[in-house]
């Protein structure tokens, strides 16, 4: 299960304040990662997986491929989340079942692209009271077809424990650098260019 706090970011400086910003140093617990990431999200040719709100995609994360199926969670502000390394998003299917995806997956026969994103990850453990969660800067693109647009955003992402600290972890942020909330997915900005 995913939990995480999305959080635009309209000016590109701020990144860097936040990563100085003296309470995120002393909560690292390991260097900051620097990863480029290219995704493509699918469906099938008649759409069925967003029908269900579905998304299924296949991403290199630094030259490692990784296909993932998210899923709506009966916990809010969740998703249910299976990943794979997998070069193929067919192939990966059975693989996602096994370790939980929901089986009529297997019903998929045929995808095709959708949208996809292109940016840089700059990602960091933290070490926050009474849990972890990984803080991820993302910078590039999102496009669809001919169409795209920036992005650029703040991810925190809950890895264990008590969800408390990060989230008020993400108000600080908002007050602080002046960011605002993105409730939409990367997936479902794209798909909407």
């Amino acid at each position: 299960m995913e939990f995480e706090v999305k959080l635009a970011v309209d000016v590109p400086e701020t990144m860097e304040q936040i990563l100085a910003d003296p309470v995120i140093a002393r909560a690292m617990a390991e260097p900051l990662r620097e990863i480029p990431m290219e995704t493509t999200y699918y469906d099938t040719p008649e759409g069925s997986l967003s029908a269900k709100l579905w998304t299924l995609r296949r991403r290199m994360e630094g030259g490692s491929p990784v296909v993932t199926l998210k899923t709506p969670a009966d916990v809010p502000d969740c998703r249910n989340e299976w990943e794979t390394p997998e070069d193929d998003v067919l192939s990966a299917i059975p693989a996602l079942i096994s370790l939980g995806a929901p089986a009529e997956l297997q019903e998929v026969k045929a995808v095709r692209p959708v949208c996809g994103a292109a940016f840089v990850r700059r990602a960091v453990l933290l070490n926050l009271e009474g849990c972890a969660a990984e803080l991820a800067l993302d910078r590039g693109r999102l496009f669809r077809g001919d169409r795209e647009a920036p992005i650029q955003e703040l991810e925190l992402e809950l890895k264990g424990g008590d969800p408390a600290a990060m989230l008020a972890l993400g108000e600080q942020l908002c007050r602080d650098y002046g960011l605002r909330p993105e409730p939409k997915s990367k997936f479902y900005r794209a798909s909407r260019l």
